[in-house]
Formats: structure tokens, C-alpha cells, sequence
């Protein structure tokens, strides 16, 4: 892992760099398999939880979490004094997978996969005014790889590699506040695929040439639960969340070549990479609409229903347009580098890698529309 004093070869980032050795096939089948698993049984409750097992005597049922503490935890006056025996909020986690691999050929070609499955729920507490609610974030994914490795000849190894990651997850709160009604959260579907592909040569005892492909594709998807206008007031928030729906669809496909040469105590390197990022993002905000409110949603509290004649709506805001963008950028990169070992402690790496990206992102200046030139 790398995260800065970058060498030349690496181009396009600004975070870090990783660079991952994954297991291979060998002349015996080898494998393992793991399993993990966590119920509500095994954790202790939520402060918030908790704090709602003591909502009051006079608060509807599905206010609190009272329903399945014993009578024991009750006074004669029907409030709840204590929650040693109530039940604990909604959690799971249940995680699978194994791996496994071993020849096709001995000594020539090995196979590998692995796969992984994870099942989670976690509890989300809303406090809207009608009453708190207790529900179920659920995460659904699937992780799998398959690897195919085949020596071609003494000097050439190629290498294929596909990796698939799934999620599927549901009543996710984004963009709004606590205390939104259950309508208001979202579902989040994410697909992510890889597949790369290398041959390895060594045409002399100094000299390495890497060739890679790569793909890879990823969407993604933010739908809402409802497509009624939101509602925005003092403590509380209904209809549509106003962020969404979101989505994106990414392709990109991407060729390097790297030449390593050792000559004494220098070690040049020396490529170049071409890579097509074809995408599409869609990023709608209020694309259902949204009121805005002054009042609370409880008449007791001085307010009433959103739209109603007690609390009228203030401001109503929406968007226009399609919200979305489809484009290609095209990005190349060439760079020679040197790391010289001047001495037993020192090392010298230097290096110049000039990268041009053309398409989805332009450089210059926006005209000022009041200018009269």
C-alpha cells in the first residue's frame, strides 16, 4: 500500500495505491471454509432502544418496544420500570464462504475460487411523531472469484481473473433525519464485476514485460419507497426522501504494458496505458418535490397534518431536467522511471509520466454571462 512519493508507473490517483497478490491453483487441492454467526442473543441493546421501552404507560403500543417484557417489569400503574427481561432490538449477522483450488494440469495450469455470503440485520430506530418505530436494515451480499492460471512456456505465465461483488441492502436513511417516517428511507442495489487479464514474460534473465486487461463494470441504484412529494416540518419528515433516486452505470476498459529492465545497480521501468471510461450517472435531487413547513406535525404541539388548514405549506421546491449525464472520457499515460541503488543505504528513484485525458472533463474558464465582450 502506497499513499504518496508515488513512482512514475503509478498515474490517476490521488488516494492511495494497491497493489493485491491473490491465492493461486497448485499441484494438490487445497481449500478451507469459515462460518460466522451473531443473533440478538449475543449483543446488548441500543441506548435508544432501550430508551424507548420507557415511552409511558399512555403512548400507543407501537410507540415503544414494551410488547414481550414480562409482567415483572410493570408496576400496578402499568408503567414500565424496568427492561431486564425484554426482548433485544432486531440483529443478525450470518457469514459463509470458502475457497478452494488445485490443477487442471500438473504443473502447467491451476484453477481458484472462492466465494462468500453474508446475511445482516440491523436495527434502525425512527422517532417520528406518531410514534417510534423499531425496524430492520437487512444487507445481502454475495462475493465470488474464479482464477485460471496456465504456464505457457518457461518464460510466459497467463493469468485470468474474474471477481463479483453483489449487495443488496434496504430502509437506509439518507439525507433525512431521524425522525422520517418509515416511507421515507431507500434501498440501495450495487453490482460490482472485474475481470483482468495478464501475461507475464521474461524474454531474458533482465528483462520482465507485463501486458494486462482489465475491465470493469459497476452499477449501482438509490430507489425510493414512496413517490409521494416529501414533507419537511419542525421534528418530522414523510413522502419521498428528496434525495433520490440515484443511480450510475460504469464501464471502463483499460490495456497496460510495463517493460522492467536490470542493468547492475539500476532497475529501469519503462510503459504506457490506455483506458475507456464510457458512464452514466443520474443524480436527481426533489425529483419527487418537497414542502416545507413551519409548524409541527401534532396539533397538540401547535401544529397539524402537513397541508392541512392548521399547518399550510411554505415553500415548495422541485427540480427540472433530466438530473442525469452519459459520457466517454478517454485517459493515456506513458512514463519511464530509474530506481538506482547508489549505495548499500541508499536508494534514488526518479522518473517523468505524462498522462492525457480527453472527453467527459475539459479545462478553461466559464464566459461571465453579464459580459458585454
Amino acid at each position: 500500500m502506497l499513499t504518496n512519493n508515488y513512482n512514475a508507473e503509478y498515474g490517476q490517483a490521488g488516494g492511495i495505491i494497491l497493489n493485491v497478490i491473490t491465492k493461486s491453483g497448485t499441484n494438490s487441492i487445497h481449500g478451507d471454509g469459515h462460518f460466522y454467526a451473531r443473533g440478538r442473543n449475543l449483543g446488548s441493546s441500543q441506548f435508544f432502544y432501550n430508551s424507548l421501552n420507557f415511552a409511558g404507560a399512555t403512548a400507543p403500543p407501537q410507540a415503544d418496544n414494551r410488547q414481550g417484557c414480562p409482567a415483572s417489569d410493570f408496576n400496578k400503574a402499568g408503567d414500565i420500570t424496568s427492561i431486564s427481561g425484554c426482548p433485544r432490538p432486531p440483529f443478525f449477522k450470518h457469514e459463509g464462504g470458502f475457497t478452494l483450488g488445485g490443477p487442471f494440469v500438473k504443473d502447467k495450469t491451476f484453477w481458484f475460487a472462492s466465494l462468500e455470503k453474508t446475511h445482516q440485520g440491523v436495527p434502525l430506530t425512527l422517532t417520528p411523531p406518531t410514534g417510534s418505530v423499531t425496524t430492520s436494515q437487512p444487507t445481502n451480499e454475495v462475493l465470488w472469484s474464479a482464477k485460471l492460471d496456465q504456464k505457457l512456456t518457461n518464460n510466459h505465465q497467463f493469468t485470468v481473473r474474474f471477481n463479483a461483488q453483489r449487495d443488496i441492502q434496504d430502509n437506509l436513511l439518507v439525507q433525512v433525519p431521524q425522525n422520517a417516517a418509515p416511507e421515507s428511507l431507500v434501498s440501495s442495489v450495487v453490482h460490482d464485476h472485474t475481470l483482468n487479464l495478464a501475461l507475464i514474460s521474461t524474454p531474458t534473465a533482465h528483462t520482465v514485460n507485463e501486458a494486462r486487461f482489465f475491465w470493469h463494470r459497476f452499477l449501482s441504484q438509490t430507489p425510493t419507497k414512496s413517490v409521494l412529494p416529501g414533507n419537511s416540518g419542525p421534528g418530522f419528515y414523510t413522502g419521498a426522501a428528496f434525495c433520490c433516486p440515484q443511480a450510475a452505470l460504469q464501464d471502463r476498459y483499460q490495456y497496460v504494458d510495463n517493460l522492467s529492465w536490470t542493468h547492475g545497480s539500476h532497475t529501469v521501468k519503462t510503459g504506457a496505458n490506455i483506458s475507456r471510461f464510457p458512464y452514466f450517472a443520474l443524480f436527481k435531487q426533489f425529483a419527487f418535490g418537497e414542502y416545507t413547513y413551519q409548524k409541527p406535525f401534532l396539533a397538540s404541539a401547535g401544529g397539524g397534518p402537513p397541508g392541512s388548514a392548521a399547518n399550510p405549506a411554505t415553500l415548495f421546491t422541485t427540480s427540472f431536467g433530466p438530473g442525469s449525464v452519459t459520457s466517454t472520457d478517454m485517459v493515456y499515460g506513458a512514463y519511464v522511471q530509474d530506481s538506482w541503488k547508489a549505495t548499500n543505504t541508499l536508494t534514488i528513484n526518479y522518473g517523468v509520466r505524462y498522462d492525457l485525458e480527453v472527453g467527459a472533463f475539459k479545462g478553461g474558464t466559464t464566459p461571465d454571462p453579464n459580459s458585454k465582450g
